[in-house]
């Protein structure tokens, strides 16, 4: 009976461990393998970051695609939102390329830098360069919201171009002053301060101040002297 008794808890023990093994199979089964991308955290990166004369070979590699999505990278011109592959750089100038994402969302691409006319296809012709700004662009051409930007704009998160020869702003600071040349100035007179009087020069104008009164007092005592008195009647 004892045999029989742990023949029964090690089958009990063994088909728990089979059951616990069989559900975290079948959960691991309906997870997705790989995360799909969210819209708006896709990035761009290129190297060397620049700046560039033109002909430069960079490498872009652009993150945050959902796994295997066809995604278009190009050079495009600032200004100008991208509406297809024909606003951006020449495919036939290797200014732009459709590659595909891998198995984790990241697309890698070698374009060569353009300066000068990106002969893009839908007009009007543009350029870039020291005095016209470009920057690299990718987005997936099964699903236009996952893109790195596709307004027009380096913002939000396109890879701005910097070129050789190109004018930095300089940033001015303006410093506020203030005109006096209309302003009616009133001047005001200080009275003079009076001095300061401290306890030696308060005794010595009491004691000026006795003398005085004890002359003055002799003076009335001697002026009453002599004044005639009258006589009696």
């Amino acid at each position: 009976m004892k045999a029989k008794s742990k023949v029964s808890k090690v089958l009990a023990l063994t088909a728990a461990s089979v059951l616990t093994a069989g559900i975290s199979l079948v959960a691991g089964g309906v997870a997705p393998s790989v995360a799909q991308a969210v819209d708006g955290v896709q990035t761009i990166s290129v190297t060397p970051a620049g700046p560039y004369k033109g002909g430069e070979k960079v490498t872009i590699v652009a993150k945050g695609f959902s796994p295997n999505v066809p995604v278009a990278i190009g050079q495009c011109p600032v200004g100008r939102p991208i509406k297809g592959p024909g606003v951006c750089g020449a495919t036939k100038l290797d200014g732009a390329k459709l590659t595909t994402a891998n198995a984790q969302g990241v697309a890698t691409v070698k374009l060569t830098i353009i300066v000068g006319s990106l002969q893009n296809t839908v007009p009007p012709d543009a350029s870039c360069g020291p005095k016209n700004p470009c920057y690299m662009s990718a987005t997936c051409i099964s699903n236009a919201k996952e893109t790195t930007g596709a307004l027009g704009t380096v913002a939000p998160r396109n890879f701005e171009l910097t070129y050789v020869g190109a004018t930095v702003a300089k940033k001015t600071t303006t410093k506020t002053e203030t005109s006096t040349s209309n302003a009616t100035t009133t001047k005001t007179t200080k009275a003079a301060a009076l001095p300061k009087t401290g306890p030696k020069e308060t005794a010595i104008l009491a004691l000026f101040g006795l003398a005085l009164f004890q002359i003055g007092l002799i003076f009335a005592v001697r002026a009453t002297r002599a004044t005639p008195r009258r006589a009696r009647l």
